[in-house]
């Protein structure tokens, strides 16, 4: 009877563990390769295509035009007229055209700042050549501190619902940096001084 009682149990476990693993395999495994397969890029478009950028944030603005067969590909307009770093700006530049999201979900108007999306970290905007543009709107960190908070190509103060995706964090490190990373190091030759001409004692006298 105690050897029927055992049997009776394992069989209940055995059952019960052959649940667990059908319903992994029917509900959370599908789940799982579904939100993979919703990482995308976050924009359609090249880095040739983008002709300006523009970072909006708390402290400042900046923005930048790209320079036509000249020495330096950009052109910093504001705060003030000066060649661009290339390297800096092709880093963020990079993140826009490379970066995907892996996450989406959907909110509400009145929960934007709860992603740090009632005041943003910074606002990023191109205009491509065909005279379109596009925007991204940075938020706060998640819960890994991996990822940033973010609308794209979405108006985020309208009262309609948001669509909020997951975005590199590196996305922070391009933007947040001082005004003068953003600026091109200018070389200058140093002023070669011209030697006065020494007039010999004799030539003088003559």
């Amino acid at each position: 009877m105690k050897l029927q009682k055992t049997t009776w149990i394992l069989l209940v476990f055995a059952l019960l563990l052959g649940g667990a693993v059908i319903s992994y395999e029917k509900l959370i495994a599908p789940q799982r390769q579904a939100t993979q397969s919703q990482k995308k890029q976050i924009f359609n478009f090249e880095e040739d295509a983008i002709q300006s950028l523009k970072i909006t944030s708390d402290e400042t603005t900046l923005r930048f035009t790209r320079n036509q067969h000249q020495t330096y590909t950009w052109q910093m307009r504001e705060p003030k007229n000066v060649p661009g770093n290339d390297a800096v700006v092709a880093f963020l530049l990079n993140l826009l055209v490379e970066g995907t999201s892996n996450n989406k979900i959907t909110i509400s108007a009145d929960e934007r700042s709860e992603y740090g999306l009632e005041k943003p970290f910074a606002t990023i905007e191109v205009e491509l050549d065909n005279e379109t543009t596009n925007q991204l709107v940075l938020g706060k960190a998640d819960f890994s501190g991996k990822f940033l908070y973010a609308i794209a190509d979405q108006a985020s103060d309208t009262d309609a619902d948001i669509k909020v995706i997951l975005v590199p964090i590196d996305f922070q490190y391009a933007v947040d940096r001082d005004l003068d990373e953003w600026k091109q190091e200018v070389v200058t030759k140093p002023k070669v001084e011209e030697k006065e001409e020494v007039i010999p004692v004799d030539e003088a006298q003559e």
